[in-house]
C-alpha cells in the first residue's frame, strides 16, 4: 500500500517486508511450540483412508491465478508505466476478468454471485471514506498534524511508539484502508512542519521521496494498523457493524 501511495521505494517496502517476515518467523517458530506443546507434538494416524480433495475446474483455477499475478504486478509497477495504470482500474479490470471466468467456466452464475455480495458491508466502508474526505477537505487532519508536530516536535522515536499504541486503538473500530488513508496525509504534513521535508511533498502527484529519518513513522503506523483489528477480534469492524444494526432493530421493534 506504502508503494502505491508513494511513500516507499519498491526496494525499501521489499527490505521491509522481508525483514519483518523474518522477525516473526523466528518469532513464532520460538514461541509457538514452547507455549502449545501439546498439539505441537501431536502426531495424527490413520489418514489414509482419508479422501484427496481434486480440482474440478483446473482451467478456471490457471486462469485465475493468472489474472492474481498480473493485479500483484500492476499494483506495482502500474504507475511506471508510459501510461499511467491506477490500482482502481487494475482492482476492477480484474474483478470483471474473474466473473467472466467464473460465468464462462459454469462455476456459477454472474447473477448469483451478485446476490451473494454483502452491499450493506460495502455501503459501510463507503461511508468511512466518505468521512475520511471530509476529514481531509475541511482541515480536521490539517490541525491535527499541527498539533502532534507541538507534542512530538522532531523526536521520531517517541512519535513511532504514540503511532503503536494509538492507532493500535483506533484501527480496533475503524476499517485499516481508510485509517491508513487519513494517516497519511496527516504525518506528511506533520513531516513538512518539522522541518524534515518541503512543503512540495503535499502536492497530489508528488514524486518527492520520504526522508529515510522519518519512515519509522510510517513503518509504525502500517505494522500497527494491520494488527490492531484482529488483537481483539469482539472490536472488529464486523462485529461493531453487526452490534449497531442489532440496536437499530431493537430500537424499532421498541416504537
Amino acid at each position: 500500500m506504502l508503494v502505491m501511495l508513494n511513500i516507499l521505494t519498491l526496494e525499501q517496502a521489499i527490505g521491509y517486508v522481508a525483514k519483518s517476515h523474518t522477525t516473526l518467523g523466528l518469532f513464532y517458530g520460538v514461541i509457538v511450540p514452547f507455549l502449545f506443546k501439546k498439539i505441537w507434538r501431536t502426531q495424527l494416524s490413520n489418514l489414509d483412508h482419508l479422501p484427496l480433495p481434486t480440482i474440478q475446474y483446473p482451467k478456471a483455477l490457471i486462469l485465475e491465478s493468472i489474472i492474481f499475478l498480473l493485479v500483484l504486478v500492476f499494483f506495482v509497477v502500474g504507475k511506471m508505466l508510459p501510461v499511467s495504470v491506477l490500482p482502481v482500474t487494475i482492482a476492477l479490470l480484474s474483478a470483471v476478468l474473474c466473473l467472466l471466468v467464473t460465468h464462462c467456466s459454469r462455476i456459477d452464475f454472474v447473477n448469483n454471485i451478485l446476490c451473494d455480495v454483502d452491499w450493506s458491508t460495502i455501503l459501510f466502508f463507503m461511508s468511512i471514506f466518505v468521512v475520511i474526505g471530509v476529514l481531509q477537505k475541511t482541515g480536521v487532519i490539517s490541525s491535527a498534524s499541527g498539533f502532534l508536530e507541538i507534542i512530538l516536535e522532531k523526536n521520531i522515536a517517541l512519535g513511532s511508539i504514540v503511532l503503536l499504541f494509538t492507532i493500535g486503538l483506533i484501527s480496533r473500530v475503524v476499517p485499516n484502508i481508510p485509517l491508513v488513508l487519513a494517516m497519511v496525509p496527516l504525518l506528511k504534513e506533520y513531516i513538512v512542519n518539522a522541518g524534515f521535508v518541503g512543503a512540495e511533498i503535499l502536492a497530489p502527484n508528488s514524486t518527492t521521496p520520504i526522508p529515510t529519518a522519518v519512515l519509522p513513522l510510517f513503518y509504525a503506523m502500517m505494522y500497527v494498523a494491520t494488527l490492531g483489528a484482529t488483537c481483539q477480534d469482539c472490536f472488529s469492524v464486523k462485529r461493531l457493524y453487526k452490534l449497531l444494526f442489532q440496536l437499530s432493530r431493537i430500537g424499532q421493534n421498541l416504537r
